[in-house]
């Protein structure tokens, strides 16, 4: 299999697809592969060109190598390569009320600054009940606070928030009151 293995193409937290191609099988029919992988891990498949390997570690490097086997034995392994799982999306940061009048609430979560001066690699999406019962975006972008404006007064309003980074997005928070 020396050059037959190619960078996976799917990769989410925990686990890795690989494809690779058939090598010359010398006479004797592949019956399968061993797939090494982490620390000395081995998995055997049957005579397929691809395997996912799951229930890996999320944002870990793996070193992988695959063999054939036929009938006469294992041939070498392949030259390794190195893959890696993406990192797990962010959790969602704690939302408090920190303002408030009969209008409007200012809301903030996280550590972080009221205005961005630079990109942020994490963004947030701030959502509010309807009066349908329903969540609605009402803030999405890079910022750690928010102003609610044109609420009335002796109204209850649900809040959710959930970070979203280059891993994806992450769970919403518990709804905040």
């Amino acid at each position: 299999l020396e050059d037959g293995l190619e960078f996976p193409c799917f990769s989410p937290a925990t686990c890795l697809a690989l494809y690779w191609t058939e090598p010359h099988c010398n006479g004797s029919e592949i019956l399968g592969y061993n797939i090494e992988y982490g620390e000395r891990q081995l998995m055997s498949v049957d005579r397929v060109t691809s395997c996912i390997l799951e229930n890996l570690q999320p944002d870990t490097a793996y070193r992988i190598r695959i063999q054939a086997v036929n009938e006469v034995g294992v041939g070498s392994f392949s030259q390794p390569i190195k893959a890696k799982t993406r990192p797990l999306p962010p959790e969602p940061p704690h939302i408090e009320c920190v303002v408030f009048s009969h209008q409007s609430l200012k809301l903030k979560w996280g550590d972080g600054p009221s205005k961005v001066l630079m990109p942020s690699s994490v963004q947030f999406n701030l959502q509010m009940k309807d009066k349908y019962d329903r969540f609605v975006c009402i803030y999405r972008g890079p910022c750690h606070k928010y102003k609610v404006q044109r609420l009335n007064e002796f109204t209850v309003y649900n809040f959710r928030i959930q970070a979203c980074s280059s891993a994806g997005e992450g769970p919403f928070s518990d709804i905040y009151t």
